[in-house]
């Protein structure tokens, strides 16, 4: 999921390369939407990745949504989606 276009646009030309298959998100709260649809058609998702500050929903409480959904769909711990949180923040901190 990403917010910002050139962004997005050169994380989708990525994953074509490695050949994986993938739905974008244009936010945080079209994420939820698409995630939820996905497990209302019994699918589930590889791996997720989430960028993490973003303008509205943030990609943390985005997750928040996730988790309580996969409960409410009956997945465990062992079913549980893997989400990677990713940013293009740049920090001069060490």
């Amino acid at each position: 999921m990403e917010d910002n276009g050139f962004s997005m646009q050169g994380f989708q030309d990525y994953l074509r390369t490695l050949d994986i298959n993938y739905e974008m998100a244009s936010s945080a709260e079209d994420s939820v939407s698409i995630f939820r649809d996905t497990l209302n058609e019994g699918y589930l998702f590889d791996c997720v990745f989430m960028k993490l500050i973003m303008p509205g929903m943030s990609g943390f409480d985005a997750t928040k949504e996730f988790r309580k959904l996969e409960t409410e769909f009956g997945l465990n711990s062992d079913t549980r989606h893997f989400i990677c949180g990713i940013t293009a923040e740049i920090s001069d901190r060490k």
